[in-house]
Parts: structure tokens; sequence; C-alpha cells
């Protein structure tokens, strides 16, 4: 369990980083203890879904990647595309080697890859 110092750092870092960015959102990354979602009216504290890891390569980058291509594809507020990157990155983390995301290989238990 991650001390509450280390949760009141993160959350004042997330509130500093969105006031001085003028931004709508922050999202911060926290690798196993998945993602947290700044905005001006809540905090989202979103968890992977590794299970078991294997190898982390890949595994920042295809969250990010996932997020923005989530958005892109209009898959809906910036929430669910959070989610939609925790489980891209949580499956990628799980294999070994090089591994993709794709429609026909999605992460297991996403149910957002519609054909838009």
């Amino acid at each position: 369990m991650r001390s509450i110092e280390v949760k009141n750092f993160i959350e004042k870092v997330g509130r500093k980083l969105l006031e001085d960015a003028h931004a709508e959102y922050i999202v911060v990354t926290q690798g196993k203890q998945g993602m947290t979602l700044f905005s001006n009216n809540s905090i989202l504290n979103l968890p992977t879904f590794a299970k078991d890891v294997f190898d982390v390569t890949r595994g920042r980058r295809h969250g990010h990647c996932s997020v923005v291509l989530g958005l892109e594809r209009g898959l809906g507020p910036l929430p669910e595309a959070c989610i939609l990157a925790n489980h891209a990155a949580g499956y990628v983390v799980s294999q070994l080697g090089c591994v993709t995301c794709t429609r026909e290989n999605p992460p297991p238990g996403n149910n957002s890859h519609s054909s838009r």
C-alpha cells in the first residue's frame, strides 16, 4: 500500500501542474500504481489492470498513446480513455517481448474497440 505522504505529494504536484499549465486535465502515470487524472473538480485514481508483469518496456509509452488514440477515436471523456490506456499498458507489460494491442488483438477486459 502506498504511503499517505506519497499520495499527498502526487496530489499536490498534480494540482500545481494543473494550475501552472492552465489545463483542463492532467494525467499522472504511476507505473504499477496506475494513473491519476486531475481536473479542477476532482482527482480520479485509476488502478492498473496488469496482473503479472514480465516486461515493462513500452508500458508507459503504450499507455500514453492509448489515451490519445482513445480520445482521437471518440471513445468518450478522458476518464474512459485512461481506463482504455490502463488496459492496454497492463496487457503489454504482462507479455514477454514486444507486443501490440490491435482491434484484432485488444487488451483483455476491454470492450471499447468498436468500428469507429
